[in-house]
């Protein structure tokens, strides 16, 4: 679905319609219902925040608008009820598609503080708010 700009009354981009478990069979994920899932979309980051509390949005769950060129973190938590454990993706909304990013603190470390690459080293949901922001800074293409 394309938006109309209202400034300049072009439209721009697509968006998609897709609950969590759409997002997390397409991109790898296990989807166990007898455990959590959840995906939120990424409106804000504050890199003062610990872990994933750095990404800030709306979680959603049943069918949700993504709109173009969005944010997403996804995860799912997998395993037996004794040994279980999350993975995560980030994933943006590219043109009416989702596309998984690959992060990797180091390819960006000499834009970073210690303290914040050391943060993201540590904690995944945390690099994820690191590679937004890094990304968000960049001109768009």
């Amino acid at each position: 679905m394309e938006m109309e700009n209202k400034e300049t009354g072009k439209m721009e981009g697509t968006t998609i319609v897709m609950t969590v478990k759409e997002v997390i069979e397409q991109f790898g994920l296990g989807y166990d219902s007898r455990f959590r899932a959840w995906g939120k979309i990424v409106s804000n980051v504050d890199l003062s925040q610990k872990g994933g509390y750095a990404l800030q949005g709306e979680f959603f769950h049943g069918a949700t608008v993504i709109p173009n060129r969005a944010w997403v973190v996804v995860a799912s938590e997998t395993g037996s009820r004794n040994y279980h454990s999350y993975e995560y993706r980030l994933l943006q909304n590219q043109n009416g598609k989702l596309v998984r990013v690959l992060n990797d603190p180091e390819s960006i470390k000499n834009e970073l503080s210690p303290q914040v690459y050391a943060n993201a080293l540590n904690n995944k949901l945390y690099s994820y708010a690191v590679r937004v922001w890094y990304n968000s800074q960049r001109p768009e293409p």
